[in-house]
């Protein structure tokens, strides 16, 4: 379950797995910048778009958000804008 931020509220077993894969995320954003979730996307150039501009309002509101954007600036542009 996640809450408007998408931050994890509560994980079953398959999804405590995944994001301890992902060293813990605490938010499908963060997981959606790290570079190693980036080969498990198969429609990241149709979905990138709406995804930056969704990230960017969240990122208003969640501090655990702004730090994984700024974290992945250069990787979330070369997803996004394809550089």
């Amino acid at each position: 379950m996640v809450n408007r931020d998408w931050n994890f509220l509560r994980l079953n077993g398959s999804g405590e797995r995944m994001v301890a894969s992902f060293d813990g995320v605490p938010n499908m954003h963060a997981l959606f910048l790290s570079p190693d979730f980036e080969p498990m996307v198969t429609n990241g150039e149709r979905a990138s778009a709406s995804f930056y501009t969704r990230i960017q309002e969240v990122a208003r509101r969640s501090t655990v958000v702004h730090n994984a954007l700024a974290a992945e600036s250069e990787h979330v542009a070369a997803v996004a804008f394809g550089q």
